[in-house]
């Protein structure tokens, strides 16, 4: 189970570094086609959306998670969450535009955040919360996730 755990988090962020890298040039493109000689101004606006929707998202979204996960349990998040994530990125890459990476980018924003929570919720499940083992395992998974997005 903590291998699972593992492999998860590491390909979540393997997958989320990958499709940000190429989003980014294929955004440009994207904007280049859609606004012309303005595209970065454009570009620029656009990331500040997305920007201020993701800090809305952190600052309201998290007492619903906690919420879902106490009454539903963590396991229909551990699910729920990877599948939509590659449900976005599959929509992306099929469909190519400035509206489907503004829905990819709330969507992760939105799967991302739940998806590491329920993992460590139930890596404390697991091994025991506030435990000595539990911390080691915990900032193990960090730094193996922040590796692998780092490298992917």
């Amino acid at each position: 189970m903590l291998l699972a755990f593992g492999v998860t988090r590491c390909l979540s962020s393997i997958g989320r570094s990958i499709m940000q890298s190429s989003t980014n040039a294929m955004l440009m493109d994207l904007m280049k086609t859609e606004h012309g000689a303005q595209y970065k101004v454009a570009t620029a606006r656009l990331y500040s959306r997305i920007g201020s929707i993701s800090t809305l998202i952190n600052f309201w979204y998290l007492p619903v998670v906690a919420a879902v996960m106490d009454s539903a349990g963590r396991f229909p998040l551990l699910i729920v969450c990877p599948l939509l994530t590659g449900l976005s990125q599959l929509l992306l890459s099929l469909r190519p535009s400035v509206r489907t990476y503004f829905v990819y980018r709330v969507c992760n924003d939105l799967v991302m955040m739940p998806n590491f929570q329920a993992q460590t919720a139930a890596l404390s499940d697991l091994v025991g919360r506030g435990s000595l083992r539990f911390s080691l395992l915990n900032s193990q998974l960090r730094r193996y996730s922040a590796v692998a997005q780092l490298g992917g």
